[in-house]
């Protein structure tokens, strides 16, 4: 998914469709149920003002076979205003033996205008402009207003959404298949894995046109922690880095999709 990864209520609508067309039995019982689980994920995201959250992110490389580890943080505060993106930063490093490389990591800040990207390698800063979104969301299509702010009802237009049974206890599984040529090009299969417990996001696994595949857990999830705008605020320029502007072009997340 592009980075640019949440209350219709769809339950009520879809039951009151199906005692429309005939008796219960009839109706799909996994189309019914994904109908309930988006709509719980909903009520939960869309009651949230901001979170904080632990994330790993796996990627197994098909050609080389091989596999790195990131291992990081992610915030996130919705906005206010009109014409700004939601507030979200996400900090990762990567993970060799168990040890972190304090010089291999990535590092982004979104402000609500615009988006910050390290690239530590380069010793830059790119600096994103951010289109206006619609009330509420990150950036149209940042990882976490997929997993944390869009809507049931333009999830399901924009992917075809599945459920998945499976004898677990713990989880639910939606699978996500892409619409559009942009989410072709990004990802041909996803699975999100959503807590039973609470409706959260725990896990979302992506298999990319080129046969990697990329998992992203989530741990510890703070709904409504305290954050404050000022902690999104444009970064500071290390010594010895610049800055370099980006224009028409949009910002991705690496192993967002």
């Amino acid at each position: 998914m592009r980075t640019t990864l949440s209350s219709v209520v769809i339950l009520i609508a879809s039951a009151a469709l199906v005692l429309g067309q005939g008796s219960p039995q009839q109706a799909d019982p996994n189309a019914l149920k994904l109908d309930q689980v988006l709509a719980s994920w909903e009520k939960v995201m869309s009651g949230m003002q901001s979170l904080t959250l632990e994330c790993e992110r796996l990627t197994k490389d098909k050609v080389f076979q091989n596999s790195d580890k990131f291992k990081g943080n992610a915030r996130f505060l919705k906005s206010t205003l009109p014409n700004q993106t939601s507030r979200a930063s996400l900090e990762l490093v990567k993970e060799v033996n168990g040890k972190p490389q304090s010089d291999r990591y990535e590092k982004y800040i979104c402000t609500g205008t615009f988006l910050y990207e390290f690239d530590p390698a380069n010793k830059m800063i790119r600096v994103h402009t951010l289109p206006a979104p619609k009330p509420g969301q990150v950036a149209e299509d940042n990882l976490l207003s997929f997993l944390f702010g869009m809507k049931a009802a333009e999830a399901k237009q924009r992917y075809q959404l599945s459920y998945v049974p499976a004898d677990d206890k713990w989880y639910y599984y939606i699978k996500v298949l892409p619409k559009q040529a942009q989410d072709k090009a990004d990802f041909q299969e996803a699975r999100l894995a959503l807590l039973q417990s609470n409706s959260l996001p725990a896990q979302v696994w992506f298999l990319q046109p080129n046969g990697n595949e990329v998992t992203w857990n989530f741990r510890n999830i703070q709904p409504n922690a305290q954050l404050k705008a000022t902690e999104f605020e444009a970064p500071s320029l290390p010594k010895g880095w610049q800055v370099q502007r980006v224009q028409d072009q949009k910002p991705k997340i690496r192993g967002s999709n």
